[in-house]
């Protein structure tokens, strides 16, 4: 039976996010449409999973200033 990776805290951690050992930050590593492997950084875990949010409703909808950075008009 596979065990759940959890944070230095014992909070269960999804696919793809992790938190480094060398400061304490959280981490979630992705795939943009054009293969490369891009991050997403922020000191806790609840800003993490926003910002992950916010990724994955970008990328539902459609828009690419997930793989720009966000764009002004």
């Amino acid at each position: 039976m596979a065990t759940a990776r959890k944070d230095f805290r014992g909070r269960v951690l999804r696919k793809g996010e992790v938190q480094r050992a060398s400061d304490k930050r959280y981490m979630y590593c992705y795939t943009d449409p054009f293969g490369r492997r891009k991050y997403i950084y922020a000191n806790d875990l609840v800003t993490l999973r926003e910002k992950e949010t916010r990724l994955t409703k970008n990328q539902l909808d459609g828009l690419d200033t997930y793989v720009a950075g966000y764009a002004t008009v």
